[in-house]
């Protein structure tokens, strides 16, 4: 992994629709995956090389999974301040993603 990384903690729900997408794009090199680790209970912390390949990969990645839960109560996170999904673009959330030290945290809420 490079020097500068990019932290996403993924809820459980998410972490089991959205974590085999990035695992499969992203290289081995560039991604570790600590369960229930550095995050709150029940949450997979993943860490990546924040470089433009692996940023685009995860855009895409993410930006699938949004439009097919957003309706379900998808939600990210960027330390305290929710993220409007409806207002989210690729280019808008893959330049949060390339933020110096970007930490984001998707939630997916199965009762909406």
């Amino acid at each position: 992994m490079t020097n500068s990384t990019l932290t996403l903690c993924l809820s459980s729900d998410v972490s089991a629709r959205l974590l085999p997408d990035i695992e499969a794009l992203v290289a081995p090199a560039d991604i570790n995956v600590f369960l229930n680790a550095l995050c709150t209970p029940s949450q997979t912390r993943v860490e990546c090389s924040q470089t433009q390949h692996v940023c685009s990969l995860l855009t895409a990645a993410i930006m699938t999974w949004l439009r097919l839960c957003v309706t379900r109560g998808m939600h990210i996170w960027r330390g305290a301040e929710q993220i409007n999904l409806h207002e989210l673009s690729a280019q808008k959330l893959f330049t949060l993603l390339m933020e110096p030290q970007a930490q984001l945290r998707l939630t997916l809420d199965e009762t909406t």
